[in-house]
């Protein structure tokens, strides 16, 4: 009779070496790098379904609409800003493979010329037009 493979093997060789908490962007750039490199095993943990709908996500006008829905976005309220009247913000984040760019609609913001001049060499403006 055959010996069990899985016994043969010590726990510690089937466990992950990195634990990679949230698949947004950065976490799945992370990921890939890590096994890239071949650094060990690597587990992804996300919020949400597995599976999440498309169509919401291509659509700069559907923004609204995939940000609200419960399946891939969960809603968190700001704290009371003081130079806002004490107004809180009803402030979206994704959740599924993704992260929260499931439900930014691919959109960008490029930040403001004179504050990545004050930054450091490699963040000038014109590195990262590049």
């Amino acid at each position: 009779m055959a010996k069990d493979p899985r016994k043969e093997i010590s726990f510690h060789s089937r466990a992950p070496k990195y634990i990679i908490v949230g698949a947004g962007p950065a976490g799945c750039a992370l990921a890939a790098a890590l096994v890239k490199g071949q650094q060990g095993k690597v587990v992804m943990v996300e919020r949400g379904k597995e599976k999440v709908h498309t169509r919401f996500v291509t659509k700069v006008n559907d923004w609204v609409k995939a940000s609200l829905r419960s399946w891939n976005a969960v809603q968190y309220l700001s704290v009371p800003h003081r130079h806002l009247g004490n107004r809180q913000f009803v402030t979206p984040r994704g959740q599924g493979k993704g992260g929260t760019a499931l439900i930014n609609a691919m959109q960008y913001s490029r930040g403001y010329r004179k504050d990545y001049q004050a930054w450091e060499e490699w963040w000038k403006m014109e590195e990262i037009e590049e």
